[in-house]
């Protein structure tokens, strides 16, 4: 009878006969719909001699999709929980294995160079609790091994912010280093009943291309410097950029301020008010400067 049933059933089945319980510090909301898993697995591109690391597999619906689109998937759940449901589920796939872990705190580019060799091209895909959306995004596309792709599903209000543009509310730190590093789009958006126990908040899909460099809104000389120029512009919004310049790098503020009047921005100016290209100037300067 099993054998009937799709995937998102068959998980289903599986959570109630382990008596699983979902965890609301863990984000678990599983997007248990096999018309949508299987468009989010077109979507990815997943196929034969494609290699996918899928972050938080849940239940392991778009894992199975995956696998069966043909691609090599490593999925890395933070839950051992869910691993009778996973064996189960996935025992079909021999192109599907699950490691143990916290995603936050694992070498990613070690993770990829071991499931898929060393600097052999991968992507990744994830149903992504949104407390950890805004600290590992940023730090997947910035990586030694930056996937050529990722597409994630995140709160929609994350997916806004992230794509936010200079001026506007939410320009933030964050859509600075994703623009910086990627070109994204928003795919879909699901409502909070798509999702197993009911989401509380409406959800996007997105997609991140990683841009070569040559393709970036910005060309600085050093990266780093440019990355420490954006943080400090977001750092505190109610100051000037010249006192979190002074702040980030250790400079009289007034140095900072004659720093940023001899490329032709005001010493008032706010870091929030800069482009990316602005930001670059900035950290150019920061770096003739030694």
């Amino acid at each position: 009878m099993q054998d009937l049933l799709g995937d998102a059933a068959r998980a289903r089945l599986l959570l109630q006969e382990e008596g699983f319980h979902f965890s609301r510090a863990l984000g678990q909301n599983f997007l248990l719909d096999d018309d949508w898993n299987a468009r989010i697995a077109a979507l990815s591109g997943a196929g034969e001699g494609v290699n996918v690391l899928e972050i938080g597999p849940g239940a392991g619906t778009l894992t199975a999709a995956l696998a069966r689109a043909g691609a090599s998937v490593l999925a890395v759940e933070i839950d051992r929980g869910l691993a009778p449901i996973l064996e189960k589920l996935l025992a079909p796939f021999p192109n599907a294995r699950v490691v143990y872990g916290d995603i936050t705190k694992q070498d990613v580019a070690a993770l990829a160079d071991g499931a898929f060799g060393r600097d052999a091209p991968y992507r990744v895909v994830s149903n992504l609790p949104y407390a950890i959306a805004a600290e590992l995004l940023p730090r997947l596309v910035s990586g030694r091994r930056a996937p050529d792709r990722i597409i994630a599903m995140v709160q929609k209000e994350a997916a806004e912010r992230m794509q936010a543009r200079p001026g506007e509310k939410n320009w933030c730190a964050l859509a600075a280093r994703m623009q910086y590093f990627c070109a994204l789009e928003t795919l879909a958006v699901l409502p909070p009943h798509a999702f197993t126990p009911n989401a509380h908040v409406e959800s996007a899909l997105i997609a991140c291309r990683s841009l070569p460099s040559e393709e970036r809104p910005a060309r600085p000389r050093e990266e780093r410097t440019f990355l420490a120029c954006v943080d400090a512009a977001f750092a505190m919004r109610r100051k000037t950029y010249a006192n979190n310049l002074a702040g980030a790098f250790g400079l009289p503020r007034a140095e900072a301020a004659a720093l940023l009047e001899g490329i032709g921005f005001p010493a008032t100016v706010r870091g929030e008010a800069l482009t990316l290209e602005e930001l670059a100037r900035v950290a150019d300067a920061l770096s003739e400067r030694g």
